[in-house]
């Protein structure tokens, strides 16, 4: 989409914003950096927003190349800027003094799409219906991987700019195409959703997907790339719209689900990488027979970790206890607190090494997987694997 953006925002007037969200260390930053080696290597790789960057600053650098992707790098809520980088989305640019008459302005025109990265998920709901948003799980790799991704590595030392000088001899193709099949896309979507009973969805989340789709959709139906088994065109259609519809869904539910949860997750996640919560102690893994994974949390013993991190923070209040169970209610779908508990065996230390014999009858059974997926926990992989374990 960022190669040919000009054309996108002349036709619909949108950019929407790649937002990959993940814990530290699990590779939202490289990502991004390695989808911005396919444009060459204009400009600085990417920019970090918890440095003194200025408004005028980060206007500039969007305005700097066409058709290239910025990286802004650690987006968080507390930055004061949002507007300058909804502006990547709107296309809309801004005035300034124009330096040949005390009169005259000059207008700012913003020419790049934008990508961030962030280990938060945005409080505002304006912002973030502008963003595709793109949850990076923790993982361990596989030697496959490792191997994939040291070839990836050996390519872009090679140059992978010519990925993007292939994809450019098809401008002339995407600007006849791109208006009429955007409109088939757009309706399909809407139309699919509809099947499915997803009424409440906002509509510019539909037109960021159908944005997305709409160039790679062109570009297989005229063969010219293949990234699908199918051939029909109404088959091919219906694969992307499902995989849009997907993606709007789940982008749906998330900001649904954010609030209190949210930041009582991201407390948790702080206490497991800083070895203040343990498996076993605090919390343990259940397979079920579907190969779900659910997770048991020992809530009295979370909730006093939980209290325990606030400590000397004096700008920040934690949740009351209520708060919190009202959210794992919610999260659960639920009627009350009962519906919720069941009875479990625990480690009474971390250096037991079997569970006591009193089950904790607070406790509480999540959906582990989809935990993950919404608030980007990860209670398997430590962020401070060598940092001294607390009893």
């Amino acid at each position: 989409m960022s190669l040919f953006r000009d054309i996108i925002t002349k036709t619909v007037g949108k950019s929407p914003i790649l937002y990959l969200k993940g814990v530290a260390s699990s590779g939202k930053t490289s990502i991004a950096v390695h989808l911005r080696t396919i444009f060459g290597n204009h400009g600085k790789q990417l920019i970090n927003l918890k440095t003194r960057n200025t408004e005028s600053a980060l206007s500039k650098v969007l305005s700097q190349a066409s058709n290239i992707p910025v990286i802004f790098d650690e987006y968080h809520n507390k930055f004061e800027y949002t507007t300058t980088l909804q502006a990547s989305f709107d296309n809309s640019g801004y005035l300034k003094s124009s330096e040949k008459s005390s009169r005259g302005t000059t207008n700012i025109d913003v020419r790049s799409s934008l990508m961030l990265t962030s280990n938060e998920l945005p409080d505002d709901d304006v912002f973030f219906t502008r963003c595709i948003y793109l949850p990076i799980p923790k993982e361990e790799w596989t030697k496959e991987q490792r191997e994939a991704y040291l070839k990836l590595k050996d390519l872009e030392e090679l140059g992978a700019g010519c990925v993007a000088i292939e994809l450019m001899k098809h401008r002339d193709l995407i600007k006849s195409e791109f208006t009429k099949t955007n409109k088939i896309v757009f309706d399909s979507i809407k139309k699919e959703l509809s099947n499915q009973g997803q009424n409440g969805i906002v509509e510019r989340a539909i037109e960021n997907l159908a944005t997305i789709i709409t160039i790679p959709l062109i570009l297989h139906q005229s063969e010219k790339i293949i990234i699908s088994e199918f051939t029909d065109y109404e088959d091919v259609l219906n694969e992307f719209v499902e995989i849009a519809c997907q993606q709007i869904i789940s982008q749906h539910t998330v900001a649904s689900e954010r609030g209190d949860l949210m930041k009582f997750m991201a407390k948790l996640q702080s206490c497991f990488d800083n070895y203040k919560i343990h498996d076993g102690t605090h919390f343990f893994f259940k397979m079920g027979s579907d190969d779900t994974v659910s997770i048991v949390l020992h809530f009295p013993k979370i909730y006093s970790a939980y209290l325990e991190s606030y400590k000397g923070v004096g700008y920040e209040t934690p949740l009351d206890r209520d708060a919190v169970k009202s959210a794992l209610i919610n999260f659960a779908g639920v009627d009350n607190w009962k519906d919720l508990t069941r009875s479990a065996k625990f480690k009474e230390k971390i250096t037991d090494k079997v569970k006591s014999q009193k089950p904790e009858s607070n406790s509480c059974e999540l959906d582990y997987e989809r935990l993950s997926e919404i608030y980007g926990i990860d209670f398997k992989n430590r962020t401070n694997p060598y940092q001294r374990r607390s009893e």
